[in-house]
């Protein structure tokens, strides 16, 4: 610590750069130097004294802008986002063969890609005379042009000179030690003159309501009460108002110094290490370079806020269900950030989070700029089970026995039916495989599995049924006694029930007639005397009642085949 303040004193005692006008050779002192004249005007006009252009100081080199000259210079390196301002003198030529009334060109600063001045500038002057042009911009990059570009047709023109580009704000420099009792002495820039850069007309403004002029300030006996801002306003080339300033610190023999620390840190008081709260002090000397410093620490501790979170080490889950991890009596004021796997933020300023993710989660707990950083928390994920249901058939008839089985059997996990009373008059609504009877034309069936750490899965169904009510009937049968097709009867299906059934022959006579309700063998093709029937086509008249509830007719014909 003490090299650092050695350093930082040092850096006032030299002080600032001079500030230069960042147009070189901007008053052509070195002719045409460093400009260069682009087209069509390609001429070099900047190496003649004004006289020859109807001024009245020879010695005075200028720039003539006609249409055989337009002036640039290029990469002025300037700050993006600063404020700068650039300046220049101009007059129409009035002599050697005076220029048309008005005489109009025109500036511009530029970079690359945006154009921060572009003016037109008239001068319309019935004799040589001066006039001063200002105009402020902020560049957005690192370099910048300026052109001057004549725009009237003539082979004579405009005067320019002190072509000037400079900070609208700049820095005065300090000579001496800024120690209580000495003398410093603040400097304007560029005091000891640069032909680009002329500074005239000093005004100074201080603390105290301090006023001087001229082109440096000292300062005796500094005091306490002379520190502050000090400022210098003054003309640049003759055109430009800049002005310049300077923070004055007055360093005095006694320093106090307020610090506070998180529980658990160092502070480092010029070589000693010090964690208790408590007032130290030490003696700096200056060795008669420096400023001698007596300074006086009063350290203090910041308690840490709380960061215990439960639960402490590891949390299992199954895959999407949640969990929620939070702080023990969180500290009041304290922001709590979660984290997972160690780096990514999570959740801001909560004592508690919810996740569905696998990983680890800590959180950081910061107050007074204090952080403290809890416990590490696994969650893991368990898989669910595999849930999913088999059945293979369409459609089935009400009332009949289906079988569901799920797809995949683990002997370890539980299987669960619903409803369990489709299944309670026959399997019972546990086990991978069920059977049930399903009395109603749609049935949800869910299948619920358990495994050995409590996850679930859950599949479903959808169980069509018919009532089955349409009647099968053969068209035709062979009562030759060979035990196949020998009787003529319907095809019953769960849930119907005969209520008559009749054969005709084609004279209307009965030939057959069941009214019991339960079919017998059926016809066998036999007249009820006995006598067998010709074979031939006979009709045939039905009734009968369906699970629905209904009672449904039907008549049709079948051949008899001997």
């Amino acid at each position: 610590m003490f090299t650092r303040i050695l350093f930082i004193l040092l850096f006032l005692s030299i002080g600032y750069a001079h500030a230069q006008n960042l147009v070189t050779n901007g008053s052509f002192t070195a002719a045409a130097a460093n400009w260069t004249f682009f087209a069509p005007g390609i001429t070099t006009e900047a190496y003649n004294g004004e006289t020859s252009y109807g001024g009245t100081v020879g010695t005075n080199i200028v720039a003539e802008i006609d249409n055989e000259a337009n002036l640039r210079q290029t990469n002025i390196a300037v700050s993006p986002g600063q404020e700068y301002a650039v300046s220049f003198r101009h007059t129409r030529r009035t002599g050697n063969g005076a220029a048309p009334n008005p005489s109009v060109f025109i500036v511009k600063v530029y970079d690359g890609t945006t154009t921060y001045v572009n003016q037109t500038i008239t001068s319309n002057n019935a004799s040589w005379n001066w006039q001063c042009k200002v105009f402020t911009f902020t560049p957005q990059s690192n370099n910048i042009s300026i052109d001057f570009e004549n725009v009237t047709a003539t082979t004579l023109g405009s005067i320019v000179d002190d072509i000037t580009i400079a900070t609208m704000s700049q820095q005065l420099s300090l000579n001496g030690l800024n120690c209580q009792g000495g003398t410093v002495q603040l400097q304007a820039p560029n005091a000891s003159g640069n032909p680009d850069a002329v500074y005239t007309n000093h005004s100074w403004t201080g603390p105290n309501g301090l006023t001087a002029t001229g082109p440096a300030l000292t300062l005796t006996n500094l005091q306490p009460a002379d520190a502050g801002v000090y400022t210098c306003t003054m003309t640049l080339n003759g055109c430009m108002t800049v002005t310049a300033t300077y923070s004055l610190t007055v360093a005095p023999n006694n320093f106090n110094r307020d610090v506070a620390i998180c529980a658990g840190e160092t502070y480092d008081f010029y070589g000693r290490s010090l964690n208790t709260a408590g007032t130290y002090d030490t003696l700096i000397s200056g060795g008669g370079t420096q400023c001698d410093s007596f300074i006086t620490l009063n350290l203090s501790i910041k308690p840490l806020p709380n960061a215990t979170i439960s639960p402490e080490d590891e949390v299992r889950i199954c895959s999407g269900d949640l969990s929620t991890l939070s702080v023990n009596a969180p500290t009041n004021g304290a922001n709590y950030q979660w984290y997972k796997n160690n780096t990514s933020p999570v959740g801001t300023n909560a004592t508690s989070f919810t996740t569905n993710e696998g990983g680890s989660y800590h959180v950081v707990a910061t107050l007074n700029g204090c952080e403290q950083a809890s416990n590490r928390v696994q969650v893991t994920i368990l898989p669910n089970p595999e849930a999913g249901i088999r059945f293979v058939a369409d459609s089935v008839c009400t009332m009949d026995t289906i079988t569901l089985s799920a797809l995949v059997i683990d002997t370890a996990n539980r299987y669960t039916w619903e409803p369990q009373r489709l299944f309670s008059r026959l399997s019972g609504n546990e086990g991978p495989v069920v059977q049930g009877i399903f009395n109603q034309l749609q049935n949800k069936v869910i299948l619920t599995v358990y495994d050995k750490n409590g996850c679930r899965a859950q599949d479903s169904v959808s169980v069509p049924t018919v009532t089955c009510c349409a009647m099968m009937m053969p068209n035709a049968f062979t009562p030759n006694g060979d035990g196949r097709n020998d009787f003529f009867k319907p095809q019953l299906d769960i849930g119907q029930t005969i209520m008559s059934f009749e054969v005709y022959d084609r004279y209307g006579s009965v030939v057959f007639g069941n009214y019991v309700g339960v079919p017998g063998p059926g016809w066998n093709g036999n007249y009820k005397n006995g006598r067998k029937a010709d074979a031939g086509v006979y009709m045939y008249l039905l009734q009968y009642h369906c699970s629905d509830g209904k009672t449904y007719q039907r008549k049709g014909d079948v051949t008899l085949y001997r």
